[in-house]
């Protein structure tokens, strides 16, 4: 698998990829887990054409990178799609479209199942990625090779765990649940940012 390392945006030929392949997995990794405070370390983006990217973020939101998670035309596959989008609305101002998410499909087939990345993948299709890095610098100035392939590994598989869990889910006649749910979840990310919440709440 080619992984690419860039400092501070994707590269206009990496970016042409994602465009050419209208589907792309993405994760961050942050300082921690308080959107409202924390910052943005890195973002890794992968497709099937153009590979991994891991982009260490500078203090300037990634134009390339944001161009993608605003695109009505590029599905973006995460995994807890909101975790990371609030943390992209609040430190790069960008509002998303056509997002997905794993974590969804997942809660949807089995509400009281197993919803962890690292479990889905074990489970649906065989594969087994180590977590043991996720709690480290990833704001040092050289990632270890253990980061880079940790960071990976959060990306590579998500369009095939996608896959298999929205056949799963339409097996089970809720395709449609699915889709108004991921399309609800830009929505969510407003909501959230603006301070507003349980809506629906009485």
């Amino acid at each position: 698998m080619q992984i690419q390392l860039f400092d501070g945006d994707i590269s206009v030929e990496y970016y042409a990829l994602v465009c050419q392949d209208k589907v792309v997995g993405i994760d961050l990794e942050t300082s921690g887990l308080a959107w409202e405070k924390d910052k943005i370390a890195i973002c890794q983006l992968h497709s099937q054409n153009s590979g991994v990217a891991i982009v260490r973020i500078s203090q300037s939101p990634p134009d390339l990178v944001c161009r993608i998670i605003a695109s009505q035309e590029i599905r973006k596959i995460f995994h807890f799609a909101v975790f990371d989008l609030r943390f992209m609305r609040k430190n790069w101002l960008v509002e998303s479209a056509n997002v997905v998410c794993t974590k969804v499909a997942s809660k949807i087939i089995d509400p009281s199942g197993e919803h962890s990345l690292q479990g889905l993948l074990r489970l649906y299709l065989g594969i087994n990625i180590d977590k043991s890095t996720r709690i480290s610098n990833w704001f040092a100035s050289e990632l270890t090779e253990e980061q880079i392939s940790y960071a990976a590994g959060d990306v590579m598989y998500l369009s095939d765990l996608y896959i298999c869990l929205s056949n799963i889910v339409k097996i089970h006649g809720l395709g449609n649940l699915l889709d108004l749910s991921s399309g609800f979840i830009p929505v969510q990310v407003e909501l959230d940012i603006m301070g507003i919440s349980e809506l629906f709440e009485y």
